[in-house]
């Protein structure tokens, strides 16, 4: 089956000073290239949703959407999700899911996109949503075709609350605690996201060896 992946970058990053958090150098390269190394294989299309810096996202994607915005404010992550989905929808693409990641999770599974679809399908369910570190990873989900519309007929609608959409829908929620690889750096997980400037640079030390 044909999965479109779509990588958000469009954060306000506030918790960055600023910085566009996708471009933030993570062991020399920036954060979103890790996650596009371990991300890219699991999809056939691959979309980055992003705010700013356009022309310098679009080295990394087949496509790259700018997020629709009010007076420039951050409409959170369901604006870049809604946008990609119409694209989708416009073009009419042949795949019928779509794989969502946000751009700071540079250790995400190499296989969560499979896993997350065999749950759907062993489930005859729609919409399946990553479960790990003890909690619901809301920004790793698999959104089926059918379910597009409604998403983007939500935002459209008003709605800026991912967890309120995803409850609507009674997603099948993933456990990877167990099934995941493992992350090779003591205390760290696949699904921890690296948005503070002093989490990324304690990372950037500790695989500098310092």
């Amino acid at each position: 089956m044909s999965i479109a992946g779509i990588i958000l970058a469009g954060g306000a990053g506030s918790r960055m000073q600023n910085e566009d958090k996708g471009l933030a150098l993570l062991d020399g390269q920036p954060l979103i290239h890790h996650v596009i190394e371990r991300f890219s294989p699991q999809v056939t299309l691959l979309l980055i949703s992003a705010n700013r810096n356009i022309h310098k996202y679009r080295q990394f994607a087949d496509v790259v959407l700018q997020d629709v915005s009010q007076e420039n404010e951050y409409q959170g992550p369901m604006a870049g999700i809604s946008e990609c989905l119409k694209h989708l929808l416009r073009t009419n693409t042949e795949e019928d899911w779509a794989l969502v990641t946000p751009c700071d999770t540079p250790f995400i599974p190499r296989d969560f996109g499979q896993v997350l679809l065999s749950s759907c399908l062993a489930n005859n369910s729609f919409l399946a949503v990553a479960f790990a570190d003890g909690r619901r990873q809301i920004l790793h989900t698999l959104i089926h075709r059918s379910l597009w519309n409604n998403l983007i007929n939500s935002y459209e609608g008003g709605e800026r609350a991912m967890k309120r959409w995803f409850e609507s829908q009674k997603p099948d929620y993933v456990h990877f605690d167990e099934q995941s690889e493992s992350v090779c750096i003591e205390g760290l997980s696949n699904f921890d996201n690296i948005n503070q400037v002093q989490s990324l640079n304690k990372l950037n030390q500790r695989l500098r060896g310092d």
